[in-house]
């Protein structure tokens, strides 16, 4: 992590904070305050690559059950924040949404004095199941 002279990293934490909690509760709306309006998804977790508009993706939360609804535990954990500059920084970070745990990387720009989420790109793989 680049020095925060800006004093952005306050800003970035409550950005990708309310993202995992957009993930954890299957929020779209407040997925929606975090991307960019022209933000892209990205992952080859099928085996090919697979892109997505905002619109979709968010759809596509919306389908979802809830991690919060089946009260699964919750693991966020932000590995990496790299402050480029003052327009631009990169996060990795893990969380789980059972049975499946991801690594995403998270590109954000500072749009209109805002941090928002231009791309995401992830890797997933499948949680071990619990012993009984």
């Amino acid at each position: 992590m680049l020095a925060d002279s800006a004093g952005e990293v306050p800003a970035l934490l409550a950005c990708i904070a309310t993202y995992l909690d957009g993930l954890y509760f299957a929020d779209a709306e407040r997925l929606a305050r975090v991307f960019h309006p022209r933000a892209r998804y990205f992952s080859t977790a099928e085996g090919h690559l697979k892109e997505m508009d905002m619109p979709t993706y968010f759809e596509v939360v919306r389908g979802r059950v809830a991690a919060a609804a089946s009260q699964q535990p919750r693991y966020d954990r932000l590995m990496a924040l790299d402050i480029a500059g003052p327009h631009t920084a990169l996060v990795k970070l893990e969380c789980a949404l059972a049975p499946r745990h991801f690594t995403d990387y998270l590109s954000l720009v500072k749009d209109e004095g805002c941090w928002r989420i231009i791309s995401k790109v992830f890797e997933v793989r499948q949680l071990p199941a619990a012993p009984n």
